[in-house]
């Protein structure tokens, strides 16, 4: 059976732990928020950290065409460079999943603008051959 001291000390613990989680949370949106505004190393430190996942987020969403993934990362990277879509905590919600929603979004435009003028027939990234 615990002491006093020892629920004291739990208890603790558990409010530091839920104090440092939202704190966590509240360092990342700033980040992303930060990288949305063109801070280049916040861009770098998101394309550090969830490069890879945008990455696979971009081949799902380009199915056959999932060569140009690289191209899509690339053109999210200069949409955080640029400024073109700010990341608004309050309005926008779970930073992480308004990323993937922008991958999302330039690779299904990607794939409508390279499906509708294809470079080549025999291309085999278009083709299923």
């Amino acid at each position: 059976m615990k002491n006093a001291d020892e629920r004291t000390i739990d208890k603790y613990l558990g409010l530091r732990s839920a104090y440092n989680d939202r704190t966590i949370e509240q360092e990342f949106r700033h980040l992303v928020m930060y990288a949305s505004e063109g801070d280049p190393r916040a861009i770098g430190a998101i394309a550090a950290a969830f490069g890879s996942d945008l990455l696979g987020t971009a081949k799902d969403t380009l199915g056959k065409l999932h060569g140009e993934a690289g191209t899509v990362i690339e053109e999210f990277l200069s949409v955080l460079v640029n400024r073109r879509s700010p990341y608004v905590a309050y309005r926008d919600g779970c930073p992480e999943r308004w990323m993937h929603w922008v991958v999302r979004s330039i690779a299904q435009h990607r794939r409508r603008e390279l499906l509708r003028c294809p470079k080549s027939r025999d291309d085999p990234e278009i083709n299923d051959t």
